[in-house]
């Protein structure tokens, strides 16, 4: 048997406990240093999406290039650089699709597209 161990002087516990504080408020320090970090970036990201969504709101030039939902048979005409009684043979010819709503012709502009698109000759010489 050994003998009792006797027990840390008051002055050795305050020691280590002011260690302990020590170091937890420096670890809270850095914690809180890195919460605010987090949060700025989150809030530069969230001001990024806004923005993100403001644009993707706007209709895009690219997808509807002349923002015209259907055609009459002179639009479609001049959209396709053609005349009419051609126009008129590729429709009789089921070449080219329309709409026919209450005895008036239409098209839509992904109508007239696929037809000049089965047109396209590709080039034969690079550049």
């Amino acid at each position: 048997m050994g003998a009792p161990e006797t027990p840390p002087a008051p002055s050795d516990l305050l020691a280590l406990l002011s260690g302990f504080v020590q170091a937890s408020q420096m670890q809270m320090a850095t914690m809180q240093e890195q919460t605010a970090a987090l949060i700025a970036g989150m809030e530069k990201q969230a001001a990024e999406l806004a923005d993100l969504r403001q644009v993707l709101a706007k209709p895009s030039p690219l997808s509807h290039p002349t923002a015209k939902p259907s055609f009459d048979v002179k639009e479609a005409c001049q959209y396709l650089g053609i005349g009419r009684t051609f126009l008129s043979d590729l429709m009789a010819t089921g070449q080219i699709g329309y709409h026919k709503p209450g005895g008036k012709v239409f098209f839509t502009q992904r109508q007239l597209d696929a037809w000049r698109d089965r047109y396209e000759v590709a080039p034969t010489k690079p550049l």
